[in-house]
């Protein structure tokens, strides 16, 4: 009650909702037809499908539309035409998300049920561009190892929202300012690390290990939303709980694979 989108029983906001919900959608996809019965498997992704669309929040449903994306092309079959490919796609990505089409996806015009919004998403926009430009001053300043002060320094420059706090809606950039760019670096080598490794795990695993190969394709779209979706929100409430935990999940998977399915055929 007094807020325009839901929270729910979490810390951190409508988004930290629509994360959480996204995640949860992803690992549903790990027990889709293994063991879920076709008409619970639908009213559960009917319920977080509503929950996520209560929120109002844009990164976790294009998280979710990138985890299903992920999910489907990872099949044994796809995967090997979908890695030839993602060289392609990371290249056209910055270009297809600065054209216009990719700006009216991020940044859509509100429809006349979306007016009550549109206010609060102005400002957000707003808000979002110019904490990027004056991070980007904060990061130059310290490169390397960032600055435990950057939340006073971003204060200083006018970045106090209207709950009197500075919200760094972006995890990459917080991890950048307060760690520098070697901090940043690590983060993210981390993470795509995982990935690497679990793309290179499910395609060692033997034509009948349908279960183990249908669990690390739902981690691996799991991995690819939640890596898109910090891009919109800080870590805070359960944002890095949540990857963390993401993390330890595959880490145990991929080791897991390997022992019990990998090893022993070789």
């Amino acid at each position: 009650y007094g807020h325009l989108r839901a929270y729910a029983a979490v810390s951190g906001g409508p988004i930290v909702f629509g994360y959480c919900l996204m995640m949860a959608l992803g690992f549903l996809l790990a027990f889709w037809k293994k063991g879920l019965r076709t008409g619970y498997g639908i009213g559960l992704v009917s319920l977080l499908l509503l929950g996520l669309i209560s929120s109002q929040s844009r990164g976790p449903m294009i998280g979710v539309a990138l985890m299903m994306l992920v999910f489907f092309l990872s099949r044994r079959k796809r995967l090997q035409r979908s890695l030839k490919l993602a060289p392609i796609g990371l290249v056209l990505l910055p270009f297809l998300v600065m054209s216009d089409a990719g700006q009216q996806i991020l940044h859509p015009k509100p429809s006349v049920q979306q007016q009550v919004f549109a206010s609060e998403e102005a400002e957000n926009i707003d808000y979002r561009r110019r904490l990027v430009q004056n991070s980007m001053i904060i990061i130059a300043r310290y490169p390397f190892f960032g600055s435990i002060h950057y939340t006073k320094e971003l204060a200083a420059m006018g970045m106090v929202q209207g709950q009197g706090i500075v919200d760094v809606v972006n995890v990459y950039l917080q991890v950048a300012l307060e760690f520098g760019l070697v901090g940043l670096a690590l983060f993210v080598v981390f993470f795509l690390g995982i990935g690497i490794k679990l793309v290179a795990t499910l395609r060692k695993l033997p034509e009948d290990a349908h279960e183990v190969e249908q669990l690390g394709r739902a981690l691996l779209a799991v991995l690819a939303g939640v890596l898109l979706t910090i891009f919109t929100v800080s870590g805070v409430g359960q944002i890095p709980i949540l990857y963390w935990t993401l993390a330890g999940l595959s880490i145990s998977y991929i080791r897991l694979a390997e022992d019990e399915y990998i090893k022993i055929r070789l």
